[in-house]
């Protein structure tokens, strides 16, 4: 059974969301995310979730919304795992970033945990840059930034078969970005993502299948998939 992102008004029959939320919306009630609240974000994150199992839904919106508590704010695991329990604990920090003196290394520590946790912690992590990447529109330099970690972001977060539909989502985002608008530009960010990953083939050829068109000096997708099976080829 499919259970969609739901209103506040049935989070009642969800106890480990409502607990989670309430924490959330307190430990980052003085923050911002941009301009807006914080919970902006967060709202964000659960939203992308939708389409889950039922029976998953429950711990993964809550860890959705306590996605960036340890890493942002005074909560703990410890206080997680009091509240919603070792599921939604372990979800949490396995997106929670590691220890580094720079993004590229906190965010390498965070892969580690992530490829050893279980597939609904990448899933998290899939909504969560989501979540991000349409936030960035508006932003260049965020927009690059997400734009140049796609590579090894989808090779280390996107290759579980439950998480396609996210990890198309974020590959149609990544070719919409402002960095990679341009038909020469899409070509180049495709064959780069094509080397790491195999897996971006068959985004392509959802990207296709959906009536996606890379720029009008391009006849049709089929030459785009072309193009990254010679990639591949290589």
């Amino acid at each position: 059974m499919i259970f969609p992102f739901h209103p506040h008004h049935l989070l009642p029959k969800f106890p480990l969301t409502s607990a989670a939320r309430a924490m959330a919306l307190e430990a980052h009630k003085d923050q911002k995310y941009g301009e807006l609240p914080y919970d902006y974000h967060l709202k964000a994150v659960v939203k992308a979730l939708e389409d889950v199992d039922f029976e998953e839904y429950d711990v993964l919106a809550a860890a959705a919304w306590l996605h960036d508590a340890v890493e942002d704010t005074s909560l703990t695991l410890h206080d997680i795992r009091q509240r919603c329990g070792g599921r939604v604990a372990r979800l949490v920090d396995a997106v929670t970033d590691g220890p580094g003196e720079t993004r590229q290394e906190r965010k390498a520590a965070m892969y580690v945990k992530l490829q050893a946790a279980p597939w609904e912690a990448r899933r998290l992590k899939l909504a969560d840059r989501i979540a991000n990447t349409e936030a960035s529109i508006e932003d260049p330099k965020r927009s690059r930034m997400y734009a140049s970690e796609f590579p090894e972001f989808i090779r280390r977060v996107g290759g579980d078969h439950q998480n396609q539909d996210l990890a198309l989502r974020l590959f149609w985002l990544y070719l919409d970005s402002p960095s990679v608008r341009d038909l020469p530009a899409r070509v180049n960010r495709l064959e780069e993502a094509a080397r790491a990953s195999a897996r971006v083939m068959w985004m392509a050829e959802n990207y296709a299948e959906a009536g996606g068109r890379f720029g009008p000096e391009v006849r049709s997708c089929q030459e785009a998939k072309e193009a990254l099976r010679r990639a591949l080829d290589e």
